[in-house]
């Protein structure tokens, strides 16, 4: 044998160790559905205040932001340009398009005198 395929052989033999301890040190992450879950397994994920606050409210709180109701009508409304489409909203914010915040309501899923 001469000296490069000794360096080759050496390095294969490196490359080949350190695959193997790859493989067979690595942890088991993938589980299965029914596997009970370690406390080592499960994220911690820090209790604060500030997660709470973040959420959505899920129900109306008895108000709702005229401004949200009017630009939700440009998702079933079309328009030439977005300056069409801008005084569109600033009519419907004036009071002029009460279609939209009905539809918004009812879109909703509560009754209107809730809110």
């Amino acid at each position: 044998m001469n000296q490069k395929t000794t360096i080759v052989l050496v390095l294969v033999g490196i490359a080949a160790i350190f695959l193997a301890l790859l493989v067979f040190s690595a942890p088991d992450t993938q589980t299965k559905i029914g596997d009970p879950v370690t406390p080592t397994e499960m994220e911690a994920e820090p209790m604060t205040e500030e997660s709470e606050v973040d959420e959505a409210p899920t129900m109306p709180q008895g108000k709702i932001d005229v401004r949200v109701a009017c630009e939700s009508a440009l998702m079933y409304t079309s328009f030439t340009d977005g300056a069409a489409a801008d005084a569109y909203v600033q009519d419907c914010i004036d009071g002029k398009h009460p279609e939209v915040i009905e539809r918004y309501i009812s879109d909703m899923g509560v009754d209107g005198a809730i809110i």
